[in-house]
C-alpha cells in the first residue's frame, strides 16, 4: 500500500481548474520533490492532502485513509512544514517541541521521550534553550520540520513548496489566484504535506488560528465527583482540542489540565488514593507529582514547591498532602498563584472538571 495515493484528484474554482485529475503514488520512505511554476497547483494539492480544502472530484489516500471519508484520521497522522517558518518565536526550541506535543495530546512521559528523540535526530541539543525567533533561517527550518514530525505517524513527511527563482506567490483572498490560467501545464506530481503551523503570538490576542484537534478525549461515565486538590476557583480551564491564549507566553497554546487558584504555600491534596509513580520538574509546568490510582486514572499535580513531602513508590490516600503550591511553572508565572492539575484516563488527558468538584460547584 502506498503512503500517499491520489486518484483523479481534481479541484476547480468556478471555471478554473487548479488541479486536473492527478494520479500519484508515493511509497513509504520515499523522498519526493515537487517542482512547479507559480499557479501550477502545488498549494492546492497540499491543501487537499491535508484536508484544508475538499476536492471537487477524485480522492486521495494517506496510509490508506481517504481525505474525503476519513479526514479526521488523516489530520491525526500528518504534519506540515510550510514555506514560511512555522515556529513560535517567543518560545525556546524545546518549548516549541513541547507545545506541539501538547497539540497532539501527548502525556508528559511521551512528550519527554519525543523531545529527546527529535533533539537527537535533528541535532538540536546546543540550541534547545534559545528563543526560536533568534535562530538563523536554516535552524528555524530544521526546527519547523522537527515540529511537523511530532505526530510520529508512519506517514510523516516534509513538504517545502518553493516558487521559481525564490519568488513568493501573490497574497490574495481569491482562491482562483492560486492558478495561472496562462500556464498550460497542469499538476502531474505532488509531495506529501504535513501539520498545522504554530500560530504567531501577538501582544493582543488575534482571532484563534486554524487548529487540527487531537483525538477526542474519553467521556467519563457517571461517577461521584472527587474533592479538589485545593479549595479555589478554576482560573484556566482544560483545552486539548482547542487553542487558548496565554498571557504569560503571549501565545496561542493548548492546556492539558486546569489551574486552580490558591495562595503560595497552600497544601495540595490527593484527589484519590494511589501510588506516587513519578516526581519530576517539567520545563514549563515546574515541579510535578504523578499519582496512579485505580481504573487506569493518573493525577498530576504541578507548579509545586521544590521537594514535595512524598516519595516515589509511596502509597497515599485521598486527602493526603502531595505538595505545596509554588511558583515553579515558568509557562504560567504571569497568572495568579495556583496549582496546575491534570487527569489522565487510559493515558489520555481528560477534563478534570468532569471528575472533580471545584469551588463554584461546592458553593452552589
Amino acid at each position: 500500500m502506498a503512503a500517499i495515493e491520489t486518484i483523479k484528484l481534481t479541484k476547480k474554482y468556478k471555471d478554473v481548474t487548479a488541479v486536473d485529475a492527478l494520479d500519484l503514488s508515493i511509497s513509504e520512505g520515499e523522498l519526493f520533490a515537487l517542482l512547479g511554476v507559480n499557479g501550477a497547483g502545488k498549494t492546492t494539492t497540499i491543501k487537499m492532502l491535508s484536508c484544508l480544502t475538499k476536492p471537487t472530484s477524485g480522492d486521495a489516500f494517506l496510509d490508506g485513509h481517504s481525505v474525503i471519508s476519513d479526514s479526521a484520521t488523516v489530520k491525526e497522522i500528518i504534519g506540515v512544514s510550510p514555506q514560511e517558518t512555522a515556529v513560535a518565536p517567543n518560545l525556546s526550541v524545546k518549548e516549541n517541541l513541547v507545545l506541539m506535543c501538547g497539540v497532539h495530546g501527548f502525556s508528559h512521559e511521551k512528550t519527554r521521550s519525543k523531545v529527546a528523540e527529535l533533539t537527537e535526530m535533528f541535532d538540536l541539543s546546543r540550541i534547545l534553550s534559545k528563543k526560536a525567533g533568534k535562530l538563523s533561517g536554516g535552524w528555524q527550518r530544521r526546527l519547523s520540520i522537527a515540529m511537523a514530525l511530532i505526530s510520529a505517524a508512519a506517514l510523516s513527511a516534509v513538504l517545502t513548496v518553493k516558487q521559481p527563482n525564490g519568488a513568493e506567490p501573490a497574497q490574495t483572498d481569491d482562491p482562483a489566484s492560486e492558478v495561472n490560467t496562462d500556464i498550460g501545464d497542469r499538476l502531474t506530481d505532488a509531495q506529501l504535506p504535513i501539520a498545522t503551523p504554530t500560530p504567531s503570538p501577538t501582544a493582543t490576542p488575534t482571532p484563534m488560528p486554524d487548529f487540527t484537534p487531537a483525538p477526542p478525549t474519553p467521556k467519563p461515565t457517571a461517577v461521584q465527583k472527587l474533592s479538589p486538590p485545593v479549595r479555589g476557583e478554576v482560573i484556566w480551564g482544560f483545552a486539548v482540542n482547542e487553542l487558548i491564549y496565554s498571557r504569560t507566553l503571549d501565545q496561542w497554546t493548548t492546556h492539558t489540565g486546569v489551574d486552580v487558584a490558591a495562595p503560595k504555600g497552600s497544601e495540595v491534596y490527593a484527589v484519590f488514593a494511589g501510588t506516587v509513580t513519578e516526581i519530576f520538574t517539567d520545563d514549563s509546568l515546574g515541579v510535578m507529582v504523578e499519582v496512579k490510582g485505580a481504573n487506569d486514572m493518573i493525577a498530576v499535580y504541578g507548579n509545586l514547591k521544590a521537594e514535595p513531602p512524598v516519595k516515589v513508590g509511596a502509597r497515599i490516600n485521598a486527602g493526603d498532602i502531595v505538595g505545596y503550591v509554588g511558583d515553579t511553572a515558568v509557562s504560567e508565572c504571569g497568572d495568579k498563584s495556583h496549582v496546575h492539575f491534570e487527569l489522565l484516563k487510559d493515558e489520555k488527558y481528560v477534563d478534570p472538571q468532569s471528575y472533580v468538584l471545584f469551588i463554584k460547584e461546592l458553593e452552589g
